[in-house]
């Protein structure tokens, strides 16, 4: 698995924290944990934070929010997520949505990248274009942002460089799109060094691994044991939620 972790340098810096960004085709969140916390127990899920995202138009709290991203007519970020959605329809019934940029499921636009110099446009809901490099980095700045917001709520003298950020991708990806994301990532603000680009089924493998799901004649669980083996199914991130959301 070693291969697949991409690092801009040899040794990475230390680190107080480890923050997650789970960048999804319909749904995107993260979850960090201190560095502190996973040695002592990795097995103690509870010590992972996550963002609860309240969806203003249903106002349930999900554990992630719509990766969809809203520019103003002069193509500056406005909105992301369920935010994005919930403005956006505001514009539509105001009849005022016809100059703003909304775009949604524009992660697909990557699936076919063949060259780390080949320009990538993506469309709007209603046409228009943007550069993808725009709509992916100002996408992956706000969820950055975020995530440190969170952090400094627990731990206010945390600095952006005690985060080690991972950012997953799809593993059937090329490398100019993985190359791509990482780009992306380090125009949203993370420091090269300090980033990690992970293979999504890998991330899920190592979680697995830690999940207390064999059962001892003591009663205590216990994680996999050596030799053990185990599938790892990506059911997608499609909600049922969805169907019931205006169309917009």
């Amino acid at each position: 698995m070693a291969e697949h972790i991409q690092m801009d340098n040899a040794q990475p810096k230390d680190y107080l924290i480890v923050g997650a960004i789970d960048f999804g085709t319909t749904f995107s969140g993260y979850a960090f944990s201190t560095k502190h916390d996973f040695f002592k127990d990795p097995r103690n899920l509870g010590n992972i934070s996550i963002k609860h995202w309240v969806d203003p138009i249903s106002t349930m709290p999900y554990n992630k929010t719509s990766t969809c991203i809203l520019f103003t007519e002069e193509k500056i970020f406005d909105k992301f997520g369920f935010e994005a959605e919930a403005k956006y329809l505001d514009l539509i019934l105001d009849n005022e949505h016809e100059n703003w940029y909304f775009f949604r499921r524009f992660k697909m636009s990557l699936y076919e990248i063949q060259s780390e110099v080949q320009e990538i446009i993506v469309e709007d809901e209603t046409g228009k274009t943007m550069s993808a490099r725009k709509v992916f980095s100002e996408s992956l700045r706000f969820l950055v942002n975020s995530l440190f917001d969170e952090v400094r709520k627990q731990q206010a003298d945390i600095k952006m460089t005690d985060i080690r950020w991972v950012v997953t991708v799809p593993a059937i990806w090329s490398d100019p799109a993985k190359a791509f994301m990482r780009k992306s990532a380090i125009e949203a603000g993370i420091d090269s060094g300090m980033l990690t680009i992970a293979l999504e089924p890998e991330a899920a493998a190592l979680y697995v691994k830690h999940l207390p799901v064999g059962k001892r004649i003591s009663d205590d669980f216990e994680t996999f044991a050596p030799g053990s083996k185990y599938i790892v199914v990506d059911v997608g991130d499609y909600d049922k939620k969805m169907e019931l959301r205006p169309t917009i």
